[in-house]
């Protein structure tokens, strides 16, 4: 049951599904500490290992996306510390992505860079190694590569993205796991993220033409939906302020959630429904919103 409700947790963040999330959350976190602390042989107590990393990890991003970020590393702290005690690498390393991410999003770009590559070269997956291992180490390099762009640094971002590039070589499509996302079309989904922190409209419009959403597993709304965020932030570098505002209704129509909890897309909703023939769709969604139109 413990399981099934972690997969759930999990399908939820995933799905952009905010609500239902926190209401899932607060009794599988008491269900996890009670199965943390029952004896057991060594293969349940490694189940309620991972069941207690799991449930944590997707505690931190949630408090992530609310912007709750001193709480959310807690709580990314908390799944390190009863993975490293449990002497599992790979968990922890699923723990060290929810906190550089953590960084990322509260603007510590620099913790953030240097906790997702401590992470990676801890990993450092080899000949034989697990596809979760893979992943975990591809997606670790993402978040560095996203961190560098936002301190504007060009070059580390894409030699960032470059090396998980190559982690990416030979996988046959997306993983979406309880470890983390990866695969080739969410590292092209970073390549847009990449160039629209670093300013390259152009560049991140160009990219984001090659990017063909439909190959993620249905479960990922979040991805589409940021991935949408980001060309509407390009667009609106450009000056294509009408094609902004169509782009950010329909990562609304997508994630309604993911953009109200959206810092990002709040401001850009913000910055385009002040312009003079901001279409009434963008004021009816800031009304939605509860923002002053």
């Amino acid at each position: 049951a413990i399981r099934r409700d972690v997969v759930r947790a999990w399908e939820l963040r995933q799905s952009a599904q905010y609500a239902e999330l926190g209401g899932l959350l607060a009794g599988l976190l008491q269900d996890t500490a009670v199965h943390l602390e029952t004896p057991r042989d060594t293969e349940q107590a490694h189940d309620a290992v991972s069941a207690a990393v799991h449930a944590h990890n997707t505690v931190s991003s949630l408090l992530k996306r609310l912007e709750a970020f001193e709480m959310a590393a807690i709580a990314a702290d908390r799944a390190f510390r009863i993975a490293r005690q449990a002497g599992d690498g790979l968990l922890a390393g699923t723990a060290t992505l929810r906190l550089a991410n953590v960084f990322l999003s509260g603007s510590r770009y620099a913790e953030a860079i240097e906790t997702a590559a401590r992470g990676a070269d801890d990993l450092s997956p080899g000949a034989g190694a697990r596809t979760e291992e893979i992943v975990t180490f591809g997606a670790l390099l993402l978040t560095a590569a996203v961190a560098a762009a936002r301190m504007g640094d060009a070059a580390q971002a894409w030699e960032f993205l470059g090396y998980a590039k190559s982690a990416a070589n030979g996988m046959a499509g997306e993983y979406a796991g309880l470890c983390a996302v990866f695969g080739p079309v969410n590292l092209a989904i970073h390549g847009v993220q990449v160039a629209t922190e670093l300013g390259d409209g152009r560049e991140a419009l160009r990219r984001a033409e090659l990017v063909d959403a439909s190959r993620l597993p249905a479960t990922l709304v979040e991805r589409r939906s940021t991935l949408l965020i980001d060309i509407a932030r390009s667009h609106d570098r450009q000056g294509d302020y009408a094609d902004a505002g169509a782009t950010l209704v329909a990562a609304e129509r997508l994630a309604p959630l993911e953009v109200r909890y959206n810092g990002v897309a709040r401001s850009l909703l913000a910055d385009l429904v002040s312009r003079a023939g901001a279409s009434g769709e963008l004021r009816e969604m800031a009304a939605r919103l509860t923002m002053a139109a």
